[in-house]
């Protein structure tokens, strides 16, 4: 090789080369060299990701042939062989591609760069390091020679293969590893995981060089993947070949191969595939035939067995593929029949999707195939292309559950929905959540090979959709109240003269001055908004050693030296090593922050839950916008799309009067004091966040100099029915719910008000509310106190199950009201309130309140145009529920009680059927609410209402239901108020989903506190984050069966084996019993927790403080005249069958008859509960 060359020459070039010491090459480094090498029968070609060398290289013997392992060799490296001769065309080529012609794709050539002796890469990196500090990465030991691209991929030859390795290191001298002759190997007798034979890379799409420059055309849409359990490949090498040849497959996935180190997998796959396998051997099975996992990737991706380190003792094997955009990390399982149930098989092969998992980046997909043999699992299709547990057919032991547990808890989701000729599911496929949108599973057309009756073929089709990118949009406007000097501020306050408010006829105008009197102060004690450094943990120091830094890289750039060269070394050196410094720490004051500044803690966990920011680019059907400004018009049409764009008749207000009962309380004029103001400040939060006036709610908290002007603004906005327009601006947010994030409709707006309207609404809530809450239906449990989601759901599941219980039948109906708080009329409301018995003075200023009130989008330091809402009532308001309670009211006067139950408008309306008659009856309650919809200028959307069927018969009764001639879904089951009921009423699909959610949830604690020691710290993460999943209505669902008792408990259990995994156990392999490590900790179990639950709530019922009179009367207490035997404290009505007594009153009662004698009404509720646990844990 000619050591003149320029890099043009000596990328372009075709070199044959072997180093075989690479510790006495030159040290003038040539990047991404492109090495090719003639073989007798093919050309291999590989590309280097370390520094290569242009001098003391000897060119490949003329006798390399095809290697063949000896009977002592794995990986690959062994003594060459003989090559069969006649099989490839030996003068077959591989031709390099144009490089000169990528780069000036990408708009950058050689000659055009002021830094000609760096790859684009390098240039890019380079710079982005003098603009943001970017994260951590570790340094390595020697810095004598660097590697500046971002991701410092770094590949290691074996004989037939490429690896590449990606660390956070840069390279060294040290971790080069002299390239091999690139001879085509067998796998040994041993072959550890993807230890396998990698055929040659095609050139020109997806070799090293390109990896960061090559054009988005290039990126490939979709993967379409192959799967198949062969069931043997020995006897069909030569028609699988034919069959590979003639079907284009970007992947190809299979299970028991039956190969072993005789078969070339050039045999099966010529040289269009890098193939990598797991044949059996001793190592992984105690049986010598069968078995055996492979992958094969075609030679257009660059790919490479995945990195990390595996269970080398299971038939698993991961490959990843290396995208300009992204890694695809593939892998594939084989458990044999006989294993599905062992739990050591399983918890390795979760220990290994672990370490796969965990060393992916954030855009990074991961896919698993295999052949679990799971034949007593059913799967059940659900709406987002997941599949969940069909829990009535499927058997559960100890190992598939811990298996399923497994796959949640690292974010993977079952979607495989072929079955077998048995109808049963052996072969599963699983996806990260990244994949779920976008991906086709069905049957392959045509198998590569004969199919096996318990083995369909399968084509996974995944998109390859570019990440998303996500921009922060930051206001750095306005003043930092957390470094306020309140007192002064107060004083500056006390200062002013507000009894000129008196002299200011225009109510307006008076908040006007109000507003500008407090900013005037703030101005003057408040010190501005500043951004924050990048990233928080950065100082001046490290901001220096960056310049440094950049400066010696500029050197360098410019004089190619030695000399340059070590400084821009020790420069990165002493850059790097203190920014790992300042993470480390920052990390450790992070967990710290816990106690002094939860605050900090919470919105570091938060950044790393989700995407901070919006998409860099949106769509609104047709429209698109890129800039902040753009998206805020966007996101403002959208949102306006949610109010009525009408207001309803006079004609109408009268018919939608019919249903509501006239002068049922009386609410009139009142004048508010010092006293009502202060309490309503105490209700607020503590925010430092500035409403549309550009006052935080901290600023009244801690300044009582506003308290008399405040009093005078709302008596005088009383007394002139006006409520003041400044008040009525408000901000939105938008919030995305579930789907396409750069899609605007996928988005929901959270409205910030002005504090001083908080305050005043609060004065107005509390007292229309004490004046009206006996005429809001008992079977409304949203916003109202003492009521919730737990009691709508105990009231109407005792209910089902009894009727269940009873042998009855229990059809519910669930409605959907179509953006129901923003379609509120205006004028309905106004006329129901005054019929109500709301004065005439009051309906006055509630019409000011509701109408001509201003809203805008607000992102950052944009906003959108502001617009006007005809109707609704003021969401993130505290009177808007109030006043749509009020609204929604009279719905439950159309309904007989016994048939519904309201949550807000979440509505169910529901009816024990015993024939045909009863369901025509509930169609007529149907048909009533529908009626009282339109007369309400409500709208139903139909097609999200369901109905389900709660019984236990052979023969249920299927009634047709249906809403304005359209039929009603007719569901299996249904998510109420965030719980799963089934048809049955058993809740195991609750237990199975808070158990997988959990799993999930927990996965990502676990993750984000890899360097987190204080178990006090994981605690509080665990009960915010994963317990609450579990506890979430538990005294509903509270299961009885020990099966379900203990796989909830597991989710515990693994926790308290990471967080106490520190601590100096005598004995690590028998640990304290479960309940001693909780207590280490100072928690309960969770069985023990929900016993407390049901226990305190019957209590809490007898103490009044909750507020159901259904469930109440269901507390029947036993109070003889004279005590002559033990008798229960709660009489416990008869059931005909276990399942019947465990409804929730039921069981809550049994609980509380254990410790009725700890019980006391004149003690609070938390001594109860102290009281209650500690009964229960020694119980």
């Amino acid at each position: 090789c000619n050591s003149n060359y320029s890099l043009r020459d000596k990328i372009s070039c075709t070199q044959n080369v072997c180093c075989s010491d690479h510790n006495n090459l030159p040290s003038t480094p040539t990047t991404h060299l492109m090495h090719q090498a003639t073989l007798p029968g093919r050309t291999t070609e590989s590309t280097l990701g370390v520094a290569s060398y242009s001098s003391s290289v000897a060119p490949f013997a003329a006798s390399v042939l095809q290697s063949r392992p000896g009977p002592e060799s794995s990986c690959g490296l062994a003594a060459s062989q003989s090559a069969i001769s006649g099989k490839y065309n030996d003068d077959r080529e591989l031709s390099l591609p144009d490089t000169n012609q990528i780069y000036s794709t990408s708009g950058y050539t050689s000659s055009s760069s002021p830094y000609p002796d760096l790859t684009l890469e390098e240039v890019l990196h380079g710079l982005a390091e003098d603009i943001s500090l970017g994260t951590p990465t570790a340094t390595n030991a020697d810095s004598s020679s660097f590697d500046m691209r971002s991701n410092n991929e770094h590949r290691f030859q074996h004989p037939g293969r490429t690896i590449l390795s990606t660390t956070g290191a840069p390279l060294s001298p040290s971790t080069v590893v002299t390239m091999q002759p690139a001879l085509d190997s067998r796998p040994g007798p041993v072959v550890g995981c993807g230890e396998g034979v990698s055929q040659p890379v095609q050139s020109g799409k997806y070799t090293e060089c390109a990896d960061s420059i090559l054009p988005d055309d290039l990126i490939p849409s979709s993967l379409r993947i192959y799967y198949q359990n062969v069931r043997g490949l020995r006897t069909k090498i030569e028609s699988f070949f034919l069959a590979v040849t003639e079907l284009d497959y970007d992947v190809i996935v299979l299970t028991e191969t039956w190969l072993d180190h005789r078969i070339l997998s050039a045999q099966l796959f010529g040289s269009h595939y890098s193939v990598f396998r797991t044949d059996r051997s001793a190592l992984n099975s105690n049986k010598s035939r069968g078995g055996g996992v492979l992958i094969a990737v075609s030679s257009q991706f660059n790919c490479c067995s995945d990195p990390t380190p595996v269970n080398d003792q299971l038939e698993q094997l991961w490959v990843r593929i290396l995208l300009p955009d992204r890694n695809v990390s593939i892998g594939v399982f084989y458990l044999p029949p006989d294993m599905k149930n062992d739990a050591d098989v399983i918890r390795c092969h979760i220990e290994s999707i672990a370490a796969v998992h965990n060393n992916l980046s954030e855009n990074d997909l991961i896919l698993q195939f295999g052949d679990y043999n799971q034949s007593d699992i059913y799967w059940a299709a659900e709406a987002d292309n997941r599949l969940s547990i069909d829990l009535d057919r499927s058997r559960m032991c100890p190992a598939s559950s811990a298996l399923l547990d497994g796959f949640c808890f690292h974010g993977l989701s079952q979607v495989n929905t072929l079955t077998n000729t048995t109808n049963r599911t052996l072969d599963l496929v699983l996806v990260c959540d990244t994949v779920l949108p976008n991906f086709t599973l069905l049957a392959a057309a045509e198998a590569l090979t004969t199919l096996d009756d318990h083995h369909p073929a399968i084509e996974l089709i995944v998109m390859c959709p570019l990440p998303v990118t996500y921009e922060m949009s930051h206001d750095y406007t306005g003043f930092n109240f957390q470094k306020a000097n309140f007192e002064s501020l107060n004083v500056a306050l006390m200062s002013v003269d507000w009894n000129h408010l008196d002299s200011i006829p225009d109510i307006n105008e008076a908040v006007d001055f109000f507003t500008n009197s407090v900013l005037q102060a703030v101005t003057n004690n408040v010190p501005p908004r500043r951004p924050p450094s990048k990233p928080p943990w950065s100082n001046g120091q490290l901001r220096l050693l960056r310049r440094r830094r950049s400066a010696a890289l500029r050197c360098y750039c410019n004089n190619r030296s030695q000399q340059t060269k070590l400084a821009f070394n020790e420069a990165s050196r002493e850059y790097r090593n203190y920014n790992a410094l300042l993470y480390a720490r920052y990390k450790r004051r992070t967990e710290q922050n816990l106690r002094t500044n939860p605050k900090q803690f919470w919105s570091f966990i938060n950044s790393k839950r989700k995407e901070n920011g919006l998409p860099t680019s949106m769509y609104l059907d047709e429209q698109s916008a890129d800039c902040a400004s753009d998206k805020c018009e966007l996101f403002a049409a959208q949102f306006q799309r949610a109010f009525n764009n009408f207001v309803a008749a006079p004609s109408q207000v009268h018919v939608a009067l019919d249903d509501t009962t006239r002068d049922v309380f009386s609410y009139e004029m009142f004048e508010i004091s010092e006293r009502e103001v202060a309490s309503a400040i105490t209700k607020l939060k503590p925010s430092y966040t500035p409403g549309p006036d550009g006052i935080p709610p901290a600023l009244l908290k801690r300044c009582s100099a506003l308290l008399i002007p405040l009093v005078k603004l709302f008596n005088r906005s009383l007394g002139c029915r006006v409520f003041p327009r400044s008040w009525k601006m408000s901000f939105l947010f938008p919030i995305h719910k579930k789907g396409d994030k750069r899609s605007v409709s996928n988005y929901r707006g959270i409205t910030s008000l002005c504090v001083c309207s908080k305050v005043f609404e609060i004065i107005i809530n509390d007292s229309l509310f004490n004046s009206c809450k006996q005429y809001i239906s008992s079977d409304q449990h949203g916003f109202f106190p003492k009521r919730s989601v737990t009691t709508n759901l105990v009231e109407f599941s005792t209910q089902c199950i009894r009727a269940i219980d009873a042998g009855k039948q229990v059809d519910a109906v669930y409605l959907d009201l179509k953006a129901a708080f923003d379609r509120v009329d205006h004028g309905i409301l106004l006329q129901k309130l005054r019929k109500c018995g709301v004065s005439d003075s009051f309906i006055d200023w509630f019409e000011s309140y509701l109408n001509n009130r201003s809203l805008c989008v607000k992102i950052g330091s944009n906003e959108s145009s502001s617009f006007t809402n005809l109707s609704g009532v003021p969401q993130g308001s505290n009177l808007g529920p109030l006043l749509f309670s009020l609204f929604i009211n009279d719905a439950s006067l159309v309904l007989p009680p016994g048939t519904r139950l309201f949550y807000a408008d979440d509505t169910k309306v529901y009816m024990i059927v015993d024939s045909l008659d009863d369901c025509h009856h509930l169609q007529r309650l149907l048909n009533d609410f529908e009626a009282w919809c339109s007369r309400n200028c409500m709208t139903l959307s139909i097609e999200k209402c369901q109905v389900i069927s709660f019984n236990r018969k052979r023969n249920p009764i299927h009634f047709q239901y249906t809403l304005s001639g359209t039929a009603i879904e007719r569901v299996q089951r249904v998510r109420d108020l965030g719980v799963w009921l089934d048809e049955e009423f058993t809740f195991n699909y609750h237990f199975n989903d808070i158990v997988s959610r959990a799993n999930k949830q927990l996965g990502f604690v676990l993750k984000v506190t890899e360097g987190f020691s204080d178990p006090l710290c994981l605690r509080s993460l665990y009960c915010a984050l994963v317990r609450s999943i579990l506890e979430f209505a538990a005294i509903v669902w509270c299961p009885f069966h020990a099966s379900w008792i203990t796989r909830i408990e597991s989710v515990q259990r693994k926790f308290l084996r990471h967080a106490l995994r520190n601590l100096p156990w005598r004995d690590p392999s028998n640990l304290p019993p479960y309940e001693d490590r909780c207590r280490l900790l100072g928690i309960d179990t969770l069985e023990n927790r929900r016993c407390v639950s049901q226990a305190a709530f019957v209590a809490k019922l007898l103490q009044g403080d909750i507020d159901s009179p259904s469930l109440l009367a269901d507390v029947s207490i036993y109070a003889p005249e004279r005590n002559l035997r033990r008798r229960n404290f709660v009489s416990l009505g008869s059931r005909n069958t276990l399942y019947g007594q465990h409804d929730p009153t039921r069981y809550m009662a049994t609980k509380f008859n254990e410790i009725y004698h700890l019980f006391d009404f004149n003690i609070t509720m938390t001594t109860l509960r102290n009281r209650f646990a500690e009964y229960f844990r020694h119980s």
